[in-house]
């Protein structure tokens, strides 16, 4: 399997509700996005609100395990129509 590489930081989408990251495939040139929703956020990481500053700390707390879901999920090929990646309750 390719190598993920992951790119430091992370933003919050308010459009997706969402905490997005980047990645690429080591060797390829092109960036994707993943993205990992808030609700999945609060339930499965046990974020205490749905602040965006709250949910942003969360996922940093997580970056380890929530790289490993979106490199599996990346190797599986899983990206949406839009060509990304997001990490549902069901991936966890």
């Amino acid at each position: 399997m390719p190598k993920v590489d992951f790119y430091e930081g992370e933003t919050w989408d308010g459009s997706y509700r969402a905490v997005v990251w980047q990645a690429q495939i080591k060797g390829e040139d092109s960036i994707i996005t993943c993205r990992i929703q808030s609700e999945v956020l609060r339930d499965q990481f046990q974020a205490a609100s749905s602040e965006k500053q709250v949910l942003l700390k969360v996922f940093r707390l997580n970056r380890p395990q929530i790289e490993k879901i979106s490199e599996r999920l990346i190797n599986s090929q899983r990206f949406e129509p839009d060509g990304t990646i997001e990490i549902r309750k069901a991936d966890i």
